[in-house]
């Protein structure tokens, strides 16, 4: 343990710091004590970063647990409010609103906290109806990288004017300040939710009854086109929800259209238990194999579905894991370290996509390349970069939480969820 002995000496007894493999750790217990806690770190400039199963990143750098933070501060139905604290598991949040028939509007594994989901704002399966988790949230608590306490928003969501300032430290990655509480927004449990899981053996395939679907179906919440090693071949994943009317007849058409191309079409009848395994499955900023690359690419969405057949060999293909979330213009791709494509591949990929305008983002690489986080997240706007400066200079001064990096992404894209 590398920690600050002054940072240690100063701590409350009741604020004891363990030791375990990923650094050290200390749990904090309130708000208050987080509080303490930062302005403690920035008097002996001590590193904090929020404990979300990583490693620390930076060798004296002190991991917060907040998984005591978790209650519901309020909780108001009959408006689809409510305020909780960050350190809440998914599952539990999922619970309280289950009592209420309500739910969040986008799904992420239960195991994860808020916290970890706000500061990354993670890919959902639901972002082909709902968009981003910022849009739903409505005001937040945080302190600050210099120990201020700050509110942004509020529990009515037309005092929320100008600026809105918290959706700022949305996707932020916990550079600006730790957030504490959140108000969101939630919505009612749908009369009725209908999941199909279409299989194919080639992409095209997949793609094309894709754009089908889409003229079809008007109620669709979830939908993507995938191809994992566990799945052999393409699936299509669609989840219709709504009006128990709508979503009969539209589920008519699915299965109508499922006849006419002859394909194999799976129905998941046990609609919520599905969503939340395929949620798991497809989490692949958290992947099973820790020796992985992901990246993420942007594109319009006319170039996004056919340039993988642009840039990739058929082997190449075949040894990657694809996940395209419908109207979403992302596309993730997944490789375990022994099949990562050649050098002058994935510098083909770059090139293309930087000609249409678009960006890629290196999520998560095996330790054998991490050189590529420097060679493709590269910051190439100078008003992003001058605007991500000034923010850490007035929230963060003594760079005590994580540090902004060189190379957010590629085509002047913003790394904090835009």
């Amino acid at each position: 343990m590398t920690v600050s002995n002054t940072f240690l000496a100063a701590l409350s007894s009741h604020l004891p710091i363990t030791s375990s493999e990923r650094g050290p750790i200390l749990v904090v217990p309130s708000v208050e004590d987080l509080h303490s806690v930062i302005r403690l770190a920035n008097k002996t400039k001590t590193p904090l970063e929020p404990d979300l199963g990583q490693a620390t990143t930076r060798p004296n750098a002190v991991l917060l647990d907040l998984s005591p933070l978790n209650r519901t501060l309020s909780y108001r139905p009959e408006e689809h409010l409510i305020t909780i604290e960050s350190g809440i598991r998914i599952d539990q949040l999922a619970s309280t609103l289950e009592g209420q028939d309500q739910r969040l509007a986008l799904t992420y594994p239960g195991d994860r906290s808020l916290l970890s989901v706000l500061g990354n704002e993670q890919l959902s399966l639901q972002s082909t109806r709902y968009g981003s988790l910022r849009q739903w949230v409505v005001g937040i608590h945080a302190i600050t990288g210099d120990g201020h306490l700050i509110h942004y928003g509020g529990e009515v969501v037309k005092n929320v004017t100008g600026y809105d300032m918290g959706k700022l430290f949305i996707g932020s990655h916990h550079r600006f300040g730790l957030i504490t509480s959140v108000v969101l927004k939630v919505l009612p449990k749908p009369e009725m939710t209908r999941s199909f899981l279409f299989h194919f053996d080639e992409l095209d395939h997949a793609l094309r009854l894709s754009q089908k679907l889409n003229q079809l179906v008007s109620s669709a919440e979830m939908f993507s086109v995938f191809r994992t090693k566990s799945t052999f071949g393409w699936q299509v994943l669609l989840s219709l929800s709504g009006l128990k009317t709508v979503v009969q007849t539209e589920s008519d058409r699915v299965h109508q259209e499922a006849q006419s191309l002859n394909t194999d079409l799976q129905e998941l009848f046990l609609a919520p238990q599905a969503v939340q395994r395929w949620t798991h499955k497809l989490d692949w900023t958290h992947p099973e194999e820790p020796e992985a690359l992901v990246i993420r690419v942007a594109l319009p969405q006319k170039s996004l579905l056919d340039f993988p057949y642009r840039i990739f060999s058929d082997a190449e293909l075949k040894n990657a894991d694809m996940l395209i979330p419908m109207h979403t213009q992302q596309l993730w791709l997944r490789w375990v370290s022994v099949h990562v494509p050649p050098g002058e591949t994935l510098e083909a990929l770059k090139r293309m996509v930087e000609s249409q305008q678009g960006f890629i983002e290196v999520m998560r690489v095996p330790a054998a390349l991490l050189h590529l986080m420097d060679q493709y997240n590269q910051e190439t706007n100078p008003v992003l970069s001058r605007w991500t400066t000034s923010l850490k200079q007035q929230y963060d001064p003594h760079g005590i939480l994580m540090p902004v990096p060189q190379a957010p992404a590629i085509g002047g894209a913003s790394p904090y969820g835009a």
